[in-house]
């Protein structure tokens, strides 16, 4: 991508592609499209792939693995649980082993607290196997129920993390968070404690800066919010401070909700945000206290939120199928598919988009909006 940055919106059955290039600070809408089917679950990307769950209205899944890049698409085996019965209540990471120089998927359905079962998935057996003794004491609703960002759900120093809600030994009608970890190389669950640095009148989520994980904290009734990093300091980890932001200062009263996206190497932060009037993709600057908007979402990308964004990185891995995205996108939701074959994508909108024939190629382009 040449220092281009990707992000990656979704919302119902629509994602959208954007670029954002640090150096010249333009962001541009790359793709834009529906599926047929009612929505998209995100579950993380990890080197250029992107697992997602395509939900159909009856509740019926499929398991994808998609490079944005090619827009080549691989659909998962469907794994087989001890409860077909819950399979809402099934939660997935995706991440790369190093040792073994593959992608994983873990798994992980619940009935309840007493049945629990936990699977990967690895693409280069194409297959899922049960993972026994995962240690793993938390089902599914324990951390769905919270709602995960997509940017809490990239991998970080070889696992994945999740926060999880549950009772207190003493006090079973209280509930106390704590921070779950997968191991991809080992398939093991761990936790360590959750943070004790906002108080309960902040919301609270994990996402990913710099490679290392970290926390936000806001709270828009006061304005406030901060992330602290997961960082070695000396001989352990510790949560440090990174930066805090003066919401009322920025946006007066009219923020909803905000999530970090990507570290830039000037100090610089990209953040989506969500206000009153629509969503935004903005940079901030923490040491001069500034805000920079690039994307004053319009109606092409309304019903966008920070929740549903993450970055991903662009990489020529093939997933061996030559089947590709596009193809089971929406074209034009009232008209047939075959009448259009020379476009792809529709715009929020519904306006057709124009194309472009590359010169020798007899391919069509999609020209990109500039926002």
């Amino acid at each position: 991508m040449n220092g281009e940055v990707g992000l990656m919106l979704h919302h119902y059955n629509e994602i959208c592609i954007l670029s954002y290039d640090p150096s010249s600070s333009i962001c541009m809408v790359k793709d834009q499209g529906k599926f047929y089917q009612d929505g998209i679950d995100f579950f993380g990307c990890c080197h250029g792939l992107v697992l997602l769950r395509l939900v159909d209205r009856d509740r019926s899944h499929i398991i994808t693995l998609w490079n944005p890049a090619t827009d080549e698409y691989r659909n998962l085996p469907h794994p087989t649980y001890e409860f077909e019965d819950r399979n809402d209540y099934i939660e997935y990471g995706f991440g790369y082993d190093n040792r073994l120089e593959d992608y994983k998927v873990v798994s992980i359905a619940s009935a309840d607290e007493d049945h629990i079962e936990v699977q990967v998935y690895t693409l280069k057996s194409n297959s899922w196997r049960r993972v026994e003794n995962s240690n793993l004491l938390y089902c599914v609703d324990q951390l769905i129920n919270r709602g995960t960002p997509d940017m809490s759900r990239l991998p970080v120093d070889g696992a994945i993390y999740w926060i999880a809600e549950t009772e207190t030994k003493t006090s079973p009608s209280k509930d106390y968070e704590v921070i779950i970890y997968f191991n991809i190389e080992t398939e093991q669950f761990d936790e360590m404690p959750f943070p004790d640095l906002f108080d309960e009148s902040y919301d609270t989520n994990l996402c990913v800066l710099g490679g290392s994980l970290c926390l936000l904290g806001f709270n828009t009734d006061i304005g406030s919010a901060a992330v602290w990093e997961w960082k070695l300091n000396g001989v352990k980890k510790s949560w440090t401070k990174l930066f805090t932001i003066d919401l009322q200062k920025h946006f007066g009263g009219l923020l909803t909700d905000l999530m970090p996206l990507l570290s830039l190497k000037n100090g610089e932060i990209l953040f989506g945000f969500d206000i009153e009037t629509g969503s935004q993709i903005a940079v901030y600057d923490p040491k001069h206290d500034t805000i920079r908007i690039l994307i004053d979402v319009d109606e092409g990308l309304k019903g966008f939120y920070p929740h549903h964004a993450s970055i991903y990185v662009e990489c020529e891995v093939s997933l061996d199928k030559g089947t590709y995205l596009r193809d089971i996108m929406m074209e034009n939701p009232d008209e047939e598919r075959a009448h259009n074959s020379n476009y792809h994508f529709q715009e929020g909108n519904g306006e057709e988009n124009e194309e472009e024939e590359v010169e020798g190629t007899g391919n069509a382009k999609k020209k990109i909006k500039q926002i």
